[in-house]
C-alpha cells in the first residue's frame, strides 16, 4: 500500500507533467517519457534536503516543502552547480552528501557554509513539456 509521501510525491508528478505515466524507478525516483525525477518530501518545516549521487543521476530534483501546492523542480545542471559549490555544505557524517535548506517563504535554497543562496522562483510549480 502507498503511503501519503509516495501519494503526494505522484499528485506533484500529475501536476508537472500531466497525462505523462510515472513509474517508480528506485526508493525515491520516478521515471517517464519526460525523463527521470527524484522528488524529496517534507511534511513540515525547517525544509532540509540532502543532494547526494542519486540525486545527480536525475533529470530533475523535486523538493516538495509541506504539500502538493509548495515544489520546486530543479535541473540536474542546477542541482550540480549547488553540489559542487566550494563552500557547500558537506554533511558530517557523509562526506558524499550535502544539505540545503529551503526557504518556501522567500523562494530561495541556501546550500553554502557562508550562508550563499539561489534564488527558487524560476522552478516554483515547474512544469515539464511533453
Amino acid at each position: 500500500m502507498p503511503s501519503s509521501n509516495d501519494a503526494t510525491k505522484r499528485a506533484v508528478l500529475d501536476r508537472i507533467a500531466p497525462s505523462v505515466g510515472w513509474r517508480k524507478s528506485g526508493q525515491v525516483s520516478y521515471s517517464s517519457s519526460v525523463g527521470t525525477v527524484h522528488a524529496r518530501f517534507k511534511t513540515a518545516g525547517p525544509f532540509s534536503f540532502n543532494i547526494n549521487p542519486a540525486t545527480l543521476r536525475a533529470d530533475f530534483e523535486l523538493w516538495i516543502c509541506g504539500s502538493e501546492r509548495l515544489y520546486y523542480l530543479l535541473p540536474r545542471d542546477t542541482v550540480r552547480l549547488i553540489y559542487d559549490h566550494p563552500g557547500a555544505y558537506i554533511d558530517s557524517r557523509h562526506p558524499d552528501i550535502r544539505v540545503v535548506r529551503v526557504d518556501p517563504i522567500n523562494h530561495r535554497v541556501t546550500f553554502d557554509t557562508g550562508g550563499e543562496s539561489l534564488d527558487l522562483r524560476p522552478f516554483f510549480q515547474a512544469q515539464l513539456a511533453h
